[in-house]
């Protein structure tokens, strides 16, 4: 009997644990359900597209359109030579100055009136490395929002909240997608790590992170 008791004793606890694991992967959404409701802009801003003007190292010039990731891959196709990858032919801009000067307030998701969530931080990482390694200006229209990177469904933008067209150091955006970075980072169970949120300027412009399809 007490060898009967055991193994319904051991059941019971086995049934248990599988329920308890259904319910936390049914209460934990998936990346697809949640990137199936599209993050959004910010309220007034209009999407447009990024323009990058400047230069890889010292020779190759940039003035192209679209993500970092997209331009690179432009400018491999133009250079077929040049090893892109090794981003220690570029050389880095000395950001850490301005960015810190400039920067007014960061807010990590959930950020008030958006529906975003956690971008994956190895993949907002890549994003910032792009942009350390160009010497390059990044504008924005006025009212405007520009995918600024996007890679594996992870997104940073640069919002433009003027009248006027801005042109902004691409390695300085970098440190206010750096800022989200470091303040904010979330970690559930049975998902990766992510990050996210908006950092503002005040020059009155601002750096949004969030997950979205690329």
């Amino acid at each position: 009997m007490k060898i009967i008791a055991s193994i319904y004793q051991a059941a019971l606890l086995t049934a248990a644990f599988v329920l308890l694991a259904t319910d936390i992967v049914l209460a934990a959404p998936s990346e697809e359900h949640q990137l199936a409701q599209l993050a959004s802009l910010p309220p007034g801003y209009s999407a447009s597209e990024l323009r990058m003007i400047g230069t890889f190292g010292d020779s190759i010039v940039i003035n192209h359109t679209g993500t970092v990731e997209q331009i690179f891959s432009q400018l491999s196709i133009e250079h077929p030579h040049v090893d892109f990858s090794n981003t220690n032919t570029a050389g880095v801009a000395d950001n850490a100055n301005i960015g810190k000067r400039a920067h007014s307030d960061v807010n990590c998701i959930p950020v008030q009136g958006q529906n975003w969530n956690p971008a994956k931080i190895w993949a907002i990482s890549s994003g910032i490395d792009y942009l350390n390694h160009v010497k390059a200006q990044c504008f924005v229209g006025p009212y405007s929002c520009v995918r600024i990177s996007c890679s594996y469904n992870s997104g940073i933008h640069l919002c433009n909240n003027n009248d006027y067209l801005l042109s902004h150091g691409c390695g300085d955006i970098a440190t206010y997608a750096s800022a989200i970075l470091d303040k904010c980072q979330y970690y559930k169970l049975l998902s990766s790590s992510g990050t996210g949120g908006q950092a503002w300027d005040t020059e009155n412009f601002n750096i949004c992170v969030f997950a979205e399809r690329c």
